[in-house]
């Protein structure tokens, strides 16, 4: 398995658009708050005030404010109809009082005794003007705070489709991923037991012929190559299991020792290097899953042989703490630039130096890894300094009171 691989390919789905660019959609009004709906009831309010008023001079003959009833119709078609309803009640409302009140009764004419008039209606229209302005400026941010909410409503409808095709690409990548690991396991084993059964034919054989050289060489190649596809396989697979939350962790009594023991065994015989191994006395016992933890020792000193020189050194050390048990893996690569520490256990993340170099590798290694720690309720963490090495670093809890359970994982919807 590999383990420093990025793999942020984008989603090619639907655009989404910053609140800056979407349009909102057009703010419906009533029928009946329409402009022009709005000049038709700025002239029945004002003749409605008007006829009110003169109503109120007859049934109270001391009747002292006739304007009062013509200021709630420019206030009422401000509010309901904005500046322009509201500027014509204002205009109605001043030609009612000059007619009825404050020239001789249907005697409004254009004379100069007329400018005392004005002069007396005055403040009547700058209270006039101030009702409108400010009515009209309060149905200004009704309908620019209707336009927000609808607005918020059409981005909200855009990223629900949005999140439900991610959700549906993340189904169907899924069930790619499955189908298509299942599907090629099968004849991939087969392919490799076929070069390794040919192999073992080839070594039986006593005589030899000019082509066996050859032949060893290609079902070699062919062995090597086909273990490794089946590595990205068993990589696939778990990915696969731990996004469907469906990755199994079955905490049994287990021997941490034996565990790291075998898996260091295993990598120093397969690289043929020697691998330097530091074990505590007594073997320290936890609950947890022996496959899967095999998988994470096995991984991460992997990784340490791949990216170390032929010839550097390669350590793993097990120390026990009072409540947990830490494991140190230590190699003698470049190093990782503290700016990627944070994106290693990331799916698919590989380091600039890792894509530069030889190793080949998925970039799935370190996030299945994090996973298989993290059901365990421990920790792994990176400390590595540029030019002199990396060391992986995984702590696990140690409580013989723990029952056996099976702990189920989940990766993050992301990968």
């Amino acid at each position: 398995m590999s383990s420093r691989d990025d793999g942020n390919a984008p989603f090619e789905g639907k655009e989404i658009q910053s609140m800056e660019t979407l349009q909102p959609s057009r703010v419906e009004r009533a029928w009946w708050r329409r402009k022009v709906v709005g000049y038709l009831c700025a002239i029945l309010l004002v003749a409605a005030g008007a006829g009110l008023t003169l109503l109120g001079e007859v049934l109270l003959p001391r009747f002292y404010f006739p304007s009062v009833l013509l200021l709630v119709a420019i206030l009422l078609a401000s509010l309901f109809w904005g500046v322009g309803p509201g500027l014509l009640a204002l205009a109605l409302s001043c030609a009612s009082l000059a007619y009825f009140y404050l020239a001789p009764f249907g005697g409004l004419s254009l004379t100069p005794l007329n400018w005392e008039l004005l002069f007396q209606m005055l403040p009547f229209v700058l209270a006039g003007l101030v009702v409108t302005i400010i009515t009209s400026q309060r149905e200004t941010a009704r309908l620019h705070a209707l336009q927000a909410m609808q607005l918020a409503r059409d981005q909200a409808a855009r990223l629900s489709d949005l999140n439900e095709d991610l959700q549906q690409a993340n189904r169907l990548k899924d069930f790619f991923l499955s189908v298509a690991s299942h599907e090629l396991k099968t004849p991939i084993t087969t392919i490799r037991g076929q070069a390794q059964l040919a192999l073992r034919r080839l070594a039986k054989r006593k005589a030899t012929f000019p082509e066996a050289e050859g032949l060893r060489e290609v079902f070699t190649s062919v062995e090597e190559q086909t273990k490794r596809v089946t590595n990205l396989i068993n990589d696939l697979l778990d990915i696969s299991a731990l996004r469907s939350g469906k990755l199994t962790v079955e905490r049994k009594p287990c021997n941490f020792n034996e565990i790291c023991a075998r898996a260091v065994e295993e990598q120093g015989s397969q690289s043929g290097r020697i691998i330097e191994l530091l074990l505590p006395a007594p073997a320290i016992q936890l609950q947890g899953d022996a496959r899967r933890l095999g998988q994470v020792v096995t991984n991460l000193v992997n990784n340490a042989l791949k990216y170390s020189p032929a010839e550097g050194p390669v350590g793993v050390k097990v120390v026990r703490e009072p409540h947990t048990v830490r494991l140190s893996v230590q190699d003698a690569g470049k190093g990782i630039p503290p700016e990627q520490l944070a994106n290693i256990f990331k799916p698919f993340y590989r380091t600039t130096e890792a894509r530069a170099s030889s190793a080949d590798g998925t970039g799935l290694g370190l996030a299945i890894c994090k996973h298989i720690v993290e059901q365990h309720q421990g920790r792994i963490w990176c400390e590595s300094v540029v030019g002199t090495g990396s060391t992986f670093f995984v702590e696990l809890p140690v409580d013989d009171g723990i029952e056996d359970t099976t702990v189920r994982g989940n990766l993050d919807a992301s990968v």
